[in-house]
C-alpha cells in the first residue's frame, strides 16, 4: 500500500463519543502504514535524521546521528558525529568528534575520537586482544592489556607497551619501539630507529642496528653494543661490554669493568679494569687548567708488570713505563 504522505486530522474524541466510520478508516490506513515501515524486516529507516534525540536499547541502520546520546546500542556503517556514546558496539568507517567509554570498536578510523576504558582495532588486519588496547593501522597487533599498537606489523604484547612504525615490536611491559623492526624485549625498554634490540631492563637502542643487552645499558649511533650493565657505548661499532663501561669513536672497545676506550677510525684500544684508554693514530694534545695528577702506584721494581707509555710517582722518583713490564726513573733533585 501508499505511505501516507500527509497526517490525517482527526477531531479530540471524549469519553462516550461516537467514533465515525471515516475516523477508523484514517486512524486503519496509519496504523498499517507505520507497522509496514518500521515493524517488519523490510521497514527501515533510510536517510533519517535524529537531531537532539535520546535512543536507548536500539539499533539503527544507516542513519545519521547528529548530537544524540546514545545507550547501549548496536549502530552500523554509520556517521556519528558530536555523539556520546556508552556501552556502544560500533561497526563503521569513521566516528567523527565523538566521547566513547567501555565500547568496542571495528572500525576504518577513529578521528577527534576521545576513548575511555575500550578496546579498539582501527584497520585492515589490526587485532586488539588485551584489555583496553587499540590496534591500528595495517596488521597491528596490541594483544598486552592497556597496549597501543599503530603502524604496519607493530605488535604491543606487553602490559602498558606501547609499538609503533614499520614492523616493530615491544614485547615486555612498559617497552616502547619505534622507528623500523626496532625490538623492545626488555622491561622498561626503549628501541628507536632502525633494527635496533633493547633487550635489558630499562635498556635504550637507538640509531641503526644497535644492541643494548645489559640492564640499564645505552648505545646509540652504528653497530654499537653494550653487554655490560650500565654500559653505553656509541659511535661506529664501538662496545661497551664491562661493568658502567663507556666505548666511543669507532671501534673504541670498553671490555673491562668501568673502563673508558676512545679510538679513532684506526684505532685498537685495549682496557683494563678501572682504566681509562685514548688512543689515536695522529696523536692527541691533553690541555689541562688544573695540575694533571697521575695517581699510580709506583714500580717496585725495573720489570714489574706495565705497559708501555705509563707514569707513576712517588715522593723520590719518576716512574716512566717505555715498554712492557720495562721501567725507567728520574730522581727528584733541587734547583
Amino acid at each position: 500500500m501508499a505511505y501516507p504522505s500527509t497526517i490525517d486530522s482527526f477531531t479530540t474524541k471524549l469519553l462516550g463519543d461516537t467514533i465515525q466510520p471515516i475516523d477508523v478508516n484514517g486512524i486503519q490506513t496509519a496504523v498499517v502504514a507505520i507497522e509496514t515501515r518500521l515493524a517488519t524486516t523490510t521497514g527501515t529507516l533510510n536517510v533519517a535524521t535524529l537531531s537532539g534525540t535520546t535512543v536507548s536499547g536500539n539499533s539503527i541502520t544507516a542513519v545519521t546521528l547528529d548530537s544524540p546520546t546514545v545507550t547501549s546500542d548496536t549502530v552500523y556503517s554509520n556517521v556519528v558525529s558530536g555523539t556520546a556514546i556508552n556501552s556502544l558496539f560500533i561497526y563503521s568507517d569513521l566516528v567523527s568528534g565523538t566521547t566513547i567509554s567501555g565500547n568496542a570498536i571495528f572500525s576504518d578510523l577513529i578521528y577527534g575520537t576521545t576513548i575511555s576504558g575500550t578496546t579498539a582495532s582501527l584497520g585492515d588486519g589490526t587485532q586488539n586482544i588485551g584489555t583496553h588496547s587499540v590496534a591500528e593501522g595495517v596488521s597491528s597487533i596490541a594483544a598486552g592489556a592497556a597496549s597501543h599498537a599503530e603502524g604496519a606489523g607493530s605488535a604491543a604484547s606487553g602490559t602498558n607497551a606501547h609499538s609503533e612504525g614499520y614492523y616493530t615490536r615491544a614485547d615486555s611491559n612498559y617497552s616502547h619501539a619505534e622507528g623500523r623492526e626496532s625490538w623492545a624485549y626488555g622491561q622498561d625498554a626503549h628501541a628507536e630507529g632502525w633494527n635496533t634490540l633493547a633487550s635489558g631492563e630499562s635498556s635504550h637502542a637507538e640509531g641503526k642496528f644497535g644492541e643494548a643487552y645489559g640492564e640499564h645499558a645505552h648505545v646509540e649511533g652504528y653497530y654499537t653494543i653494550a653487554s655490560g650493565n650500565q654500559g653505553h657505548a656509541q659511535g661506529y661499532g664501538s662496545r661497551a661490554d664491562g661493568i658502567a663501561s663507556f666505548g666511543a669513536g669507532v671501534s673504541g672497545i670498553a671490555s673491562h669493568n668501568y673502563s673508558i676506550a676512545f679510538a679513532d677510525e684506526n684505532g685498537v684500544t685495549t682496557t683494563k679494569e678501572n682504566q681509562f684508554i685514548l688512543n689515536f693514530t695522529s696523536g692527541v694534545t691533553l690541555t689541562a687548567t688544573t695540575p694533571l695528577i697521575v695517581n699510580t702506584s709506583a714500580p717496585a721494581a725495573a720489570n714489574s708488570p706495565g705497559v708501555s707509555g705509563t707514569i707513576a710517582v712517588d715522593g723520590a722518583y719518576l716512574y716512566v713505563c717505555s715498554g712492557t713490564d720495562l721501567w725507567g726513573r728520574i730522581e727528584f733533585t733541587t734547583w
